[in-house]
């Protein structure tokens, strides 16, 4: 089953989060500290926690200032802290099938919820099971003989079906004492519990019991999980799960993956142990190579130990001991894991949680909490594309996060807020980004202007031109030019507007003399500025592009490379409600540059306006262009893409 949607309701600082969708693959959670994100995903992780122990407790979960109210109420196990829905997938379908027959089940969606009694419930989203189908089923697949077949037809019902057998069984019915009907009266109550799980039990009940053995299993890590450097293996192998401590299980997952379990751990076997203790190592630190780029030097090493003391009655207690080191290749030392870098004990530790259920053939959502939190930039990176591309591909991945490095710019579908709005209201969870606090949204906003960093300062060549109005005329010739055939700017372009060419320095610098950017310009008033930095070679002369070079008017604007008539009809559609009367191309009065040509008769006006009309109805009026207009910008962009290099 894919995970479709939730929602938490009373739990911890959370009264109702609201139902928030989930993406079939990889989901971020963003909020603030304190946001509710770590409550949301625990309270998801039991909706059918990987470890049965971690239940529902209303003392400690509740929110504590409706616990004693809803208690004394009598309110609280009928309260569903987790509910959610899940789309039923084809192996889920065929299993279905094969248990209560075609088109018993005609469901593609589930709801399951969790309450505080911890009782769980899967229900059908709006279907109900064809229990006549299902009776039809079962009587088809016991194959019986021609003397009970014909009691059997037209039955609706698992009742009616019961009733027959009723009948059949009785002492005084002639056909109930034959082989026939004794082998047919076993087949029947032999497929009633195959397919119900009793003889007398309802297919309600059982299709819902079926649903939640489908249901995916829901891994959680977070803080707690950190594996330790040295942990005593008495309790890895005698406690029980429930009572072990989040970074104890970890080691014990990692134990989990020696061959022969205990038997290896405790052998006295030097060789035979090492042997797989080493191989376990190698695995881990084979996969952390692969996406860990902080460091290739390190390695992960596993080895046990043990210590002995005098205990009270006199004999001698031993301890075994499980050591995990580091061995830096680099500097020719190791040290204990704890010694290490928050991030590498993260990563390793997930490795080493997630790696006993890896393998697994049923599906499981996993609930990263703050993954990567105390990373570098760079390192944070290359955990999203291990969710991405280690994770993701198999499994659902729901994770938290408040760092822009974790986010992927990309894709802000994937994204859902997280905010408290408040004691009244509590944590709220949506994908509706523009109702978002600006401090919420503050790293998505990062996320993208690092994501533009990367484009701007990347392999791609850029453009660079002086506003958004310049920008948007480029980009709409272009996409008009390429549809007509035409020349227009080569794909590889990454355009990005730079308001004012005072800013130009920084840029320069960032991108470096190798790859310096290709510069659109209108001369104006800071065409000084470009000539400096040319002179001075931070911009190499080939880099700057000109609208004069094609209009052969030295102070030409991007809208000079319109025919004049082109453009004003353009202007008169953005302001064509403003009470001034429609300007005529012939009328206007004489100058250089077009734009200075309406000036004198409308005055300074924003010259993005025209450029928006152009985007929103860039079909009306790119096809009424004239070969004027086509022609100018198609050596304009000839221009610019030769100087891709």
């Amino acid at each position: 089953m894919k995970l479709v949607n939730a929602q938490v309701e009373k739990f911890r600082n959370i009264i109702d989060s609201g139902e928030f969708t989930l993406t079939s693959d990889v989901t971020c959670l963003v909020g603030k500290n304190e946001s509710g994100k770590t409550a949301v995903l625990q309270a998801l992780y039991r909706l059918n926690p990987v470890h049965a122990g971690d239940r529902f407790v209303a003392l400690s979960h509740y929110p504590r200032r409706l616990f004693f109210k809803d208690r004394r109420d009598g309110v609280i196990d009928d309260v569903a802290p987790i509910t959610a829905t899940f789309e039923l997938e084809p192996e889920d379908r065929k299993a279905l099938d094969e248990r209560f027959g075609p088109g018993t089940v005609p469901a593609t969606r589930v709801v399951a919820r969790r309450f505080y009694d911890n009782q769980l419930f899967v229900d059908l989203v709006d279907v109900v099971p064809d229990e006549a189908n299902a009776v039809r089923f079962l009587v088809e697949r016991a194959a019986l003989g021609p003397g009970t077949e014909p009691l059997m037809s037209g039955v609706q019902s698992f009742d009616a079906l019961r009733a027959v057998l009723s009948e059949l069984q009785r002492t005084d019915n002639p056909a109930g004492g034959s082989t026939e009907t004794a082998n047919d009266i076993a087949a029947i109550k032999l497929g009633l519990v195959r397919m119900l799980g009793s003889e007398s039990a309802f297919l309600a009940d059982a299709v819902a019991g079926a649903l939640v053995e489908l249901l995916p299993t829901i891994f959680y890590f977070g803080e707690y999980e950190l594996l330790e450097g040295r942990v005593d293996l008495g309790r890895l192998l005698d406690v029980p799960d429930g009572e072990l401590t989040g970074g104890e299980r970890t080691a014990k997952a990692l134990l989990q993956l020696v061959g022969n379990g205990d038997g290896v751990l405790l052998n006295e076997d030097y060789e035979e142990r090492k042997v797989e203790l080493e191989a376990v190592s190698d695995m881990l630190t084979s996969q952390m190579a692969e996406y860990w780029h902080q460091s290739h030097d390190l390695a992960v090493t596993i080895d046990m130990d043990r210590t002995s003391e005098d205990a009270a009655d006199g004999r001698t207690q031993v301890t075994h001991w499980l050591e995990v080191r580091v061995q830096d290749r680099r500097h020719g030392h190791t040290t204990n894991f704890n010694e290490r870098s928050s991030g590498f004990r993260w990563f390793f530790s997930f490795l080493a949680a997630f790696s006993r259920y890896e393998g697994m053939l049923e599906r499981i959502v996993i609930l990263l909490d703050e993954p990567g939190l105390e990373l570098h930039a760079k390192a944070q990176q290359d955990l999203v594309r291990f969710i991405e591309d280690r994770l993701g591909v198999e499994h659902q991945v729901v994770y938290t996060t408040h760092s822009p490095f974790m986010i992927e710019p990309t894709r802000m579908d994937r994204v859902r807020v997280v905010e408290d709005k408040g004691v009244e209201l509590g944590t709220k969870v949506s994908a509706d980004l523009t109702d978002a606090a600006p401090d919420t949204v503050y790293p998505l906003q990062t996320a993208l202007a690092s994501e533009m960093a990367g484009r701007l300062f990347g392999g791609s060549p850029t453009i660079l031109v002086e506003s958004a109005s310049d920008l948007t005329h480029m980009q709409v010739l272009s996409e008009h030019l390429k549809s007509l055939g035409r020349g227009h700017l080569a794909e590889e372009w990454t355009v990005l507007s730079l308001p004012g060419l005072a800013r130009l320095h920084t840029a320069l610098a960032l991108f470096g003399l190798e790859r310096p950017p290709t510069v659109v310009a209108s001369p104006g008033t800071e065409h000084q500025l470009l000539a400096d930095l040319v002179r001075r070679g931070a911009l190499p002369p080939k880099k700057v592009v000109l609208p004069g070079q094609v209009t052969r008017v030295a102070e030409s604007d991007i809208e000079d490379l319109f025919d004049v008539g082109d453009y004003v009809a353009i202007f008169n559609l953005a302001f064509r409600d403003d009470g001034h009367p429609l300007l005529s191309s012939t009328e206007l009065p004489p100058a250089e540059r077009v734009v200075a040509r309406i000036e004198l008769v409308r005055g300074e006006y924003d010259r993005s306006l025209p450029a928006v009309i152009l985007a929103r109805h860039k079909d009306q009026i790119a096809g009424a262009l004239s070969e004027t207009t086509l022609s100018n910008f198609e050596q304009f962009f000839e221009r610019v893409n030769a100087t891709a290099f």
